[in-house]
C-alpha cells in the first residue's frame, strides 16, 4: 500500500509511466509466488485492510527479505 506517480511520456508515441516503492514491493512479493507455490500472494498491510474474505481462504506463509528492502514483509496466501 502507498503511493503511484503516474506520468505520460513521449511524444510520437505516448504512454503512461507509474512510478512508485508500492509497485516495486509488489513485483517482489510476486516473484515470492513461485517460492511458495501460491497463485496469490499478499503482505500484512494489505492482509489489516481486509474487511472480509467470504468464499476465500488465508494463510500466514512468514516473514520475507525481500530484495531491495531493508525489513523483512509477512506475507499472506490467499486460496
Amino acid at each position: 500500500m502507498g503511493y503511484v506517480t503516474a506520468a505520460e511520456v513521449g511524444d510520437i508515441k505516448r504512454e503512461i509511466a507509474y512510478h512508485g516503492d508500492v509497485l516495486n514491493t509488489a513485483a517482489r512479493i510476486q516473484e515470492q509466488c513461485k517460492q511458495f507455490g501460491s497463485k496469490m500472494l499478499i503482505s500484512e498491510h494489505i492482509e489489516e485492510q481486509l474487511l472480509s474474505l467470504d468464499g476465500f481462504q488465508k494463510k500466514y506463509m512468514g516473514e520475507v527479505k525481500l530484495r531491495g528492502k531493508q525489513e523483512d514483509v509477512k506475507i499472506f496466501s490467499i486460496t
